[in-house]
């Protein structure tokens, strides 16, 4: 194998490591989002964003050096490679895509049960409104 081959090679790895640990991390969300604690899953989104940022980066990277090959350069080596990075790459977005999309519906459930929560302190007080309870009298 070239040196070139085994740079490549090594980003990709690179990049589906990190895609990996963003998947980590989007189960460590969901979790969080099932447990309701909610600084917690805001710290962790924060993490995971960074990781994205990282795979874009890694990404740049691949796509820079797959535009230097010539077409003659490119053999079967390279080929089952890409195809195997593409299917890897495939899977692991499609698993956290599910699971974004679970973190979605648990925080969706979460805004409406505070918005009804909100809704009933604010009739609860409307209804109290006028009432001076601070004078009663004996």
């Amino acid at each position: 194998m070239s040196s070139y081959y085994e740079f490549l090679e090594n980003l990709i790895n690179l990049h589906l490591k990190f895609l990996e640990n963003a998947e980590h991390s989007s189960q460590q969300i969901l979790k969080l989002a099932k447990e309701n604690l909610l600084s917690e899953l805001t710290e962790e989104t924060v993490n995971r964003e960074r990781v994205f940022n990282v795979i874009a980066q890694v990404q740049d990277k691949i796509d820079r050096s797959l535009k230097t090959l010539k077409v003659d350069e490119i053999n079967s080596n390279y080929k089952d490679l890409l195809k195997s990075w593409k299917t890897k790459f495939d899977e692991v977005v499609n698993r956290i895509n599910e699971i974004d999309q679970e973190i979605l519906a648990i925080l969706d459930a979460t805004k409406n049960q505070t918005t009804q929560e909100i809704a009933t302190v604010h009739s609860n007080r409307e209804k109290f409104k006028g009432y001076n309870l601070s004078n009663l009298k004996p």
